[in-house]
């Protein structure tokens, strides 16, 4: 991805440089995809509960459409990755039994 100058995906405020100075998103949201869900994200996810957590699941009870695709259209800063808390949910369910 360009780093030069590009419009940030959360806020709309221009950005120079690898991340948001108004926001902090990074510049580069990559595309969802399975191999980089699988060798980057799982083990980053699994080891850092970070980003947002219970805003994410505030969001997803309250309003599941509109924060899916906040998500999906690259709108990440104040998310927790879905993925991995489908995960954490289905791991709490199984050993929960």
């Amino acid at each position: 991805m360009n780093f030069d100058s590009t419009t940030c995906l959360n806020c709309h405020k221009e950005i120079h440089g690898k991340y948001c100075s108004h926001c902090g998103q990074s510049a580069d949201t990559h595309r969802l995809s399975l191999s980089h869900f699988i060798a980057h994200d799982v083990v980053h996810g699994v080891f850092h509960l970070d980003k947002g957590l219970l805003f994410t699941i505030k969001q997803v009870l309250t309003r599941p459409g509109y924060a899916a695709m906040d998500y999906i259209a690259g709108k990440r800063k104040s998310y927790y990755n879905f993925f991995y808390l489908i995960f954490i949910i289905g791991r709490v369910l199984f050993f929960s039994e």
